[in-house]
C-alpha cells in the first residue's frame, strides 16, 4: 500500500488529500536527487567537499514525527546530516 491508502486504513488523516501527487511525482522524477540514494550520497558529496567529520541520522523522523506524519511520509523518510571541516 501507499502512503495515502495506509493513512485512510489507519483512520488517519491523509496529508495528500486534494493533492495532484501524480503531477509531484512526474516533477521528482525529473529533479537529479530524487535518482539518488540519500543520505548515502550527501555522504559521499561531502567527503569530496572536504569535510571529514559526517554525522547522520536517519531515525529523526521518529522524534520529530507524530504517528499521523510517520504513516503519511513512510516512503520519504526524514534524516539529518551534521558535517565538519
Amino acid at each position: 500500500m501507499d502512503d495515502c491508502a495506509n493513512a485512510r486504513y489507519l483512520g488517519l488523516d491523509d496529508h495528500y488529500v486534494n493533492t495532484d501527487t501524480s503531477a509531484m511525482e512526474a516533477i521528482a522524477r525529473q529533479l537529479p536527487l530524487s535518482r539518488e540514494h540519500r543520505p548515502e550520497w550527501d555522504t559521499q558529496a561531502l567527503l569530496q567537499c572536504g569535510y571529514h567529520k559526517i554525522m547522520l541520522d536517519t531515525r529523526v523522523g521518529d522524534t520529530l514525527w507524530d504517528e499521523t506524519e510517520k504513516v503519511n511520509y513512510a516512503s520519504t523518510p526524514m534524516f539529518m546530516v551534521c558535517a565538519e571541516k
